[in-house]
């Protein structure tokens, strides 16, 4: 989305300025919940560095334009030819798709949200993108339709997509008369109520975008009309260095560099104040215990298949447990919500009192489950510390990996073998068999496995 002198002539901090410094508000706005980021077509598909053209100048090239049109100009143009809409939605369509289809490229992408994705209190955004990179790798709700903000969730993560999204492609703002109709509209809908709300309480940065974009110029118009002079202070990352002389004027803070790179100088900040969790240290703690539990989940699928003895599946549900647990926290990478440590420990204390609230009914197997679940959390919490503070872990805290009830966890196999055959609580044995006997496996030919719920 640029013009001529700006193809020919960049002045942009492409090879990426970090010398800059991430304002306290934006750091404090974040602890509070109250940092909304605007983004553009910068941070995504038509950045710079992702792709040899952006859309704009595959289509101005193809009309034989002079870079000398707005985007939606450009675009209205190519859409009065016959079947013109629907030929260049098709075209979107394949550019997404293209995009998807090489890790090169989308790994590019993923270098601004996933550093964005971490920062879990970060609840709100807006933006002018079709694309679907905020729900697939940020965990966002789309807010595309009026009647989608009555239904939204506060603790969930929200995009609201003004102009369209990609997977509803008869709300893509695309033409002069779309972007007319969009700010129109937004003027008086849900949407544009919500939009303005945020604009107007909470601490802005608009990522993305830079002087040739008619997205942004719209968006500065939308500000103006609804907000006049009570503006509050809004911050604008960008690499056009050409942005602080354009906004001087105005109530705003421009930093020049890489969105990617301020949204990673504001994770390493929370990182450094201990707000967040180191996510390098963490999911790769959790991968570690992950490959080491679902061996040793075969092997002693193995072993009651061998050994015939019930009391297994107490080890078995225990495993099942640690296994969910390990992939409960790897799945919710894109919300960041197990990088926030009070989510992390009331999630531990929750399981705990699961486990002693199932013991004390007499459900043994899913109370071996629950404290499966509780210790592998615990567990990452305590390597987390090990390895972020250099601490060599000690043997008898590493993960365990054996169980039998009552409350009894082994990480030596010798132990819990020894254990398993002296083993003389008929409460416990009776339970285990009557297990096997209503799973039909009294021939111990099947696995065993307890399901991700109780």
């Amino acid at each position: 989305m640029g013009n001529k002198e700006h193809i020919k002539e960049c002045k942009c901090t492409f090879c990426g300025n970090e010398d800059f410094e991430v304002p306290s508000e934006i750091i404090n706005a974040i602890k509070k919940e109250e940092l909304v980021v605007f983004a553009g077509a910068g941070v995504s598909t038509e950045g710079k560095n992702v792709y040899k053209t952006t859309l704009y100048t595959d289509v101005n090239d193809e009309l034989g334009e002079n870079y000398d049109n707005t985007f939606p100009q450009l675009m209205t143009k190519f859409c009065s030819k016959p079947n013109g809409r629907r030929i260049l939605i098709n075209r979107i369509i394949e550019r997404f798709e293209y995009y998807k289809s090489f890790s090169e490229i989308d790994n590019i992408m993923k270098q601004f949200f996933c550093p964005l994705a971490d920062i879990y209190s970060i609840k709100e955004i807006i933006t002018t993108n079709w694309d679907r990179q905020f729900e697939e790798k940020c965990n966002c709700m789309p807010v595309v339709y009026n009647g989608d903000i009555p239904l939204l969730d506060d603790n969930k993560r929200k995009v609201y997509k003004i102009h369209g999204s990609i997977d509803n492609i008869g709300t893509l703002i695309i033409t002069e008369e779309d972007y007319e109709r969009c700010y129109n509209e937004l003027r008086e809908n849900l949407i544009g109520g919500k939009v303005k709300e945020l604009l107007s309480r909470k601490t802005v940065v608009f990522i993305g975008y830079s002087l040739e974009d008619e997205d942004f110029r719209k968006i500065w118009q939308f500000i103006d009309d609804k907000l006049g002079e009570l503006k509050p202070h809004f911050y604008v990352v960008t690499p056009d260095v050409r942005m602080k002389e354009k906004l001087k004027d105005k109530n705003v803070t421009v930093i020049n560099t890489l969105g990617s790179n301020f949204i990673k100088a504001i994770r390493r900040q929370l990182i450094e104040d201990k707000y967040m969790l180191n996510p390098e240290i963490l999911y790769n703690v959790v991968d570690s215990m992950l490959s080491l539990v679902l061996r040793v989940h075969r092997d002693t699928n193995d072993m009651m298949h061998e050994a015939k003895n019930s009391l297994l599946v107490y080890t078995l549900a225990f495993q099942d447990g640690i296994i969910h647990s390990l992939k409960r926290i790897l799945s919710r990478e894109s919300s960041g919500e197990y990088l926030n440590p009070d989510f992390l420990f009331n999630s531990i204390r929750t399981y705990y009192k699961f486990f002693n609230d199932y013991n004390r009914t007499g459900d043994f197997f899913n109370s071996a489950y629950l404290i499966g679940y509780a210790l592998a959390m615990d567990c990452v919490c305590y390597l987390y510390d090990c390895i972020s503070n250099d601490k060599k872990p000690e043997e008898d805290k590493m993960i365990s990996l054996y169980y039998l009830p009552k409350g009894k966890i082994y990480n030596d196999l010798g132990e819990f073998e020894l254990d398993l055959e002296k083993y003389k609580i008929k409460k416990y044995i009776n339970f285990a068999d009557e297990l096997i006997k209503n799973l039909g496996n009294e021939n111990f030919e099947f696995e065993v496995h307890h399901p991700p719920f109780i």
